[in-house]
């Protein structure tokens, strides 16, 4: 693996997958009887308000009894465009201040104070790093699950794993993924009973929307969505897209980007049901019918995309995407070779794919 200082662009906009594991990948964060502290409703509240402070976007999340999934997008432009004030603000609702180990809500003079440092960009590029987003869940959720339980030592198994997604086709296999951990590992019957998950989010903020409507309008939109013969037949199409507060809409809304630009939450819903039917059966069978068209747009491979994600378990490497993606990536870090966990290609070899880019700073193999 990669030095994360050189996975991680932090000079651009990125997507990248991270995950963290308890340690001795103890379950710890399940749920039990005899725990105080709810630990994932915990996190989920702590993705909530992170979410308001940081220029980071969570495009999906999944909270297993022993590991944490997130997908995480930095916006560094975002951060840049903040004034002194606004990243003072920031900064002081994650760290308030305290006197005499007392904290206390921060002040307009805090703020105006902090404003005024001479490192304020220092503060400001924290806001949208990844470690400094994971290092504000893990660490207070290690101190109070220590406090209650009496006991001292780590938590979590160390810092977390990070892989960069570089395209779309990576981005939808990575979110199928991530979206489908519970039904895999069967803490779910299906993705929106994922009690711990991006995806029963959104499903309940479809449900919202829908519920919010006028009947007329429920009706027209179900007319509409019957009337499809292609495979996004049943698939709604509201006007403003559906979408959790804390979570990156599946479509490009008015104020906020979108995961992707040409899929609605309704057709990505429909494409995780699918993989999901796929996956809990186990079998290399038939592809569903109403999934190629999806994946041919995105030109993909449907019985190796199937193939790749089935397994996503046995995912190595310090990138996901396509050749031509993993080539740029390559170029970028100046690297002779950049591994990528996915090979989707549709002539390329059934197996993890290794591209190979000379470069300057390279040296020749002999």
């Amino acid at each position: 693996m990669r030095p994360r200082c050189q996975q991680v662009d932090y000079t651009r906009q990125g997507t990248y997958h991270c995950t963290s594991r308890c340690v001795r990948r103890a379950s710890l964060l399940a749920d039990a009887s005899d725990v105080l502290l709810a630990r994932r409703p915990w996190i989920e509240a702590k993705l909530k308000s992170l979410a308001k402070v940081f220029a980071i976007d969570i495009d999906t999340f999944s909270a297993m009894d022993n590991h944490l999934h997130l997908i995480l997008t930095i916006r560094p432009e975002v951060a840049n465009e903040w004034s002194k004030e606004e990243v003072a603000r920031r900064w002081l609702i994650l760290f308030e201040p305290s006197r005499r180990g007392q904290r206390r809500a921060p002040t307009a003079a805090d703020v105006e104070a902090l404003a005024k440092k001479s490192d304020i960009d220092k503060y400001r590029r924290r806001l949208y790093d990844l470690g400094e987003f994971h290092k504000a869940i893990k660490e207070p959720l290690a101190i109070l699950v220590n406090r209650e339980e009496g006991v001292t030592g780590h938590f979590w198994e160390g810092r977390f794993k990070t892989r960069r997604v570089l395209d779309r086709a990576a981005m939808l296999a990575t979110m199928a993924y991530v979206d489908l951990n519970p039904v895999r590992s069967g803490a779910a019957r299906t993705p929106e009973e994922s009690r711990y998950a991006g995806i029963r989010h959104r499903a309940q903020a479809r449900t919202q929307t829908l519920a919010r409507l006028s009947r007329r309008e429920r009706t027209r939109l179900r007319s509409e969505a019957s009337r499809r013969t292609d495979w996004r037949r049943g698939c709604l199409k509201f006007a403003t897209e559906p979408v959790p507060s804390f979570l990156t809409p599946i479509a490009q809304t008015t104020a906020r980007r979108g995961v992707f630009t040409d899929i609605t939450l309704d057709e990505y819903l429909v494409l995780v049901d699918q993989i999901g039917r796929r996956i809990r059966a186990g079998k290399r069978g038939h592809i569903p019918e109403g999934l190629a068209p999806i994946l041919e747009r995105l030109e993909i491979d449907p019985e190796r995309f199937m193939a790749q994600v089935a397994r996503t378990d046995k995912w190595f490497g310090s990138v996901i995407g396509l050749d031509p993606a993993v080539r740029s990536e390559a170029k970028r870090c100046c690297r002779t070779r950049v591994v990528s966990a996915m090979n989707l290609g549709r002539d390329a070899p059934r197996r993890p794919c290794e591209t190979s880019v000379r470069t300057r700073s390279a040296s020749p193999r002999p």
